[in-house]
């Protein structure tokens, strides 16, 4: 009794180990897997409607950088900063990499519409069905009902 389990999470996420009683392993696990167990934020896997915002504000920004080193050097006047590392080759490789990486985030929106759209119906079915049963426990005998086998 009172012997501490060292747990992580996820070894690919640098974080914490916590030190944990024995006797709480399960109450924790159980925290951790429904995700009612958050420290400084909110719980893994919880995806907003801000989420999405940011995402597509990221995508449309990223969409408006230059991707031509003629029109980069135009916009800035010059061939070159004189600063190594920021030189318009090497600033619009970057430009190209970030809008490369932002045209990823593109089926974003349709999977998260589809989705809210896949759970509109199940929410749908659960008050249908959830509708159902209480009628039917209303047609029952009130007697019947609170008593059982009479």
């Amino acid at each position: 009794m009172g012997e501490k389990i060292k747990m992580v999470v996820d070894s690919s996420v640098p974080i914490e180990s916590k030190s944990i009683q024995a006797g709480q392993l399960p109450v924790v696990m159980l925290q951790l897997l429904t995700g009612s167990q958050t420290q400084d934020g909110r719980a893994a896997g919880i995806f907003t409607a801000d989420d999405l915002i940011k995402i597509l504000l990221y995508v449309r920004a990223a969409r408006k950088l230059p991707q031509s080193l003629e029109q980069f050097t135009k916009d800035i006047g010059s061939n070159s900063t004189g600063i190594p590392g920021l030189e318009p080759n090497e600033i619009i490789d970057l430009y190209q990499k970030i809008t490369d990486h932002a045209n990823l985030w593109t089926p974003v929106e349709g999977l998260v519409k589809e989705q809210a759209s896949s759970l509109k119906v199940a929410s749908d079915d659960i008050v249908r069905i959830g509708g159902q049963v209480i009628n039917t426990i209303n047609k029952m005998d009130r007697t019947y009902a609170l008593t059982g086998f009479s």
